[in-house]
């Protein structure tokens, strides 16, 4: 047959089962062509479109694009050794079983196990949801109730950083004037949201859930004291405020427990986000004798070989001003000493992280063996109903063709669980013993730092320059 244009200027399509006609996007609308010569062309209206689905046909169809997308895709052509087939043929069979989309996703997830491999996740297991969930706004504080009164006190202001979005406290804002009578202070109750009363057994929480914008906070030192109003503007998530705090409270126990010797910065992911915050936090601590890197609960990401570039520059030189003040050079050069924390939660570039930073001798690895997954990842592949399936494409190997880490982790050097009550008790044994390990690099490998030469003479002689020529002897 003689090729010919159907439509032009279309974003993407689909043909019908028996292709006699094509849907496709223009201009954000849906239109649909008949495909035989001199075919009609009309758009199509989505207002009030309805569609009678089989749950369990459509779950079957699901089941099986899945399964090829597998074949097709994963990174091992021999499926890790599974018979793909009898994978199919086994779980098939269950399929007329399912009973809720809550069961096809369950036999969904555990056919994608079969696979025995990190990264393939089944995602969007909310779509097809009537509503979007309904968020609490967050005051980044922690509330106590006093069984006596009834009401509500801030035992604690999480004050993070106002220069930084990310960080904005609702409580420490600048316009609360801080120690001023406009501020809210950690022992303030609060009485009331937006004027409605909060006293048990209504929780904070009810009163907080739905509103938007500016908030209305009664508070006042004592349930029956004079209250004042103040205005805040609350956090839909006040999770990177909460961890601002937690990684503050890390670098003081760290300087405290090595006299300031010691510096720490924690990498929550190998992302743009992971490394901004590496960036921040290493800037002012380059100074220091030795590091700490914590990397648990890391979530992955793709920096981390740039990451470990980084810690293994070494000083070549300085740069010496009027004062006898010393740049280094490099500038942005980590401290020698150096030891990363690991736990199971360390995951994906957090894995290879942690095998390249141990196996280039930067320093010790702490803490507990790793998640085990460092397969990059594909998708995720929409099914029918919106839920999705990600497919490993690729598999980390050594230079001498062995897997690494994948479905093992990164057994660390000195291993140390962390007990379940040591938040509680304001403990943290594997920050600790990662200090201890640093200490006693610098015991064995003192720092050595670039110094200011003598003022004279002030260009250097002939034998201080590599490959230099000596001068010839007078004649």
């Amino acid at each position: 047959g003689r090729d010919r244009v159907l439509v032009t200027d279309l974003e993407r399509q689909i043909f019908s089962a028996d292709g006699r006609r094509v849907l496709f996007q223009r201009d954000g609308g849906w239109r649909i062509a008949d495909t035989a010569p001199g075919g009609a062309e009309h758009g199509l209206a989505l207002d009030g479109l309805k569609l009678t689905v089989d749950p369990r046909a459509e779950w079957r169809a699901m089941f099986e694009h899945a399964w090829r997308l597998d074949r097709d895709l994963f990174f091992s052509r021999v499926m890790n050794g599974d018979d793909w087939t009898a994978v199919n043929d086994s779980y098939a069979k269950l399929l007329p079983r399912l009973g809720s989309r809550e069961d096809f996703l369950y036999l969904l997830g555990q056919m994608q196990g079969e696979l025995a491999t990190s990264h393939a996740f089944v995602v969007g297991l909310d779509a097809g949801d009537p509503s979007p969930p309904v968020h609490t706004p967050r005051l980044g504080a922690d509330l106590q109730l006093d069984a006596v009164s009834g009401r509500y006190r801030i035992v604690r202001i999480y004050r993070g950083d106002p220069t930084r979005e990310r960080f904005r406290s609702p409580l420490n804002a600048p316009s609360l004037k801080p120690g001023g009578p406009a501020a809210i202070r950690e022992g303030d109750y609060l009485l009331a949201i937006d004027g409605r009363e909060l006293r048990a057994p209504t929780d904070p929480d009810s009163l907080l859930l739905g509103e938007g914008g500016e908030l209305a906070l009664t508070v006042a030192p004592g349930p029956e004291e004079p209250r004042r109003m103040l205005r805040v503007s609350p956090l839909s998530d006040d999770l990177d405020l909460r961890q601002y705090d937690w990684v503050e409270a890390n670098r003081r126990r760290v300087a405290a427990l090595s006299g300031g010797r010691v510096g720490y910065v924690f990498v929550a992911n190998f992302e743009a986000v992971g490394s901004q915050d590496l960036m921040r936090q290493l800037q002012g601590q380059l100074d220091k004798d030795g590091l700490v890197i914590d990397i648990r609960w890391n979530s992955g990401g793709f920096t981390s070989q740039a990451v470990l570039d980084m810690l293994r520059r070494v000083h070549v030189g300085a740069f010496v001003n009027r004062e006898g003040a010393v740049t280094p050079l490099p500038l942005f050069t980590a401290p020698r000493a150096v030891a990363t924390i690991v736990n199971a939660e360390t995951s994906s570039d957090g894995d290879q992280f942690a095998y390249y930073f141990q196996a280039s001798r930067l320093g010790p690895v702490v803490g507990e063996r790793t998640w085990g997954g460092v397969q990059g990842i594909k998708g995720p592949w929409p099914l029918m109903d919106g839920v999705g399936i990600t497919i490993p494409k690729d598999s980390l190997a050594s230079v001498g063709g062995h897997w690494l880490i994948e479905n093992a982790g990164v057994a660390p050097d000195i291993a140390v669980s962390r007990a379940p009550d040591e938040v509680d008790l304001g403990q943290d044994s594997q920050l600790d013993a990662a200090v201890r390990a640093v200490q006693a690099e610098l015991v064995i490998h003192p720092p050595v730092r670039a110094k200011a030469p003598a003022p004279l003479p002030a260009y250097p002689e002939a034998g201080e320059v590599p490959g230099a020529a000596t001068p010839a002897a007078p004649s």
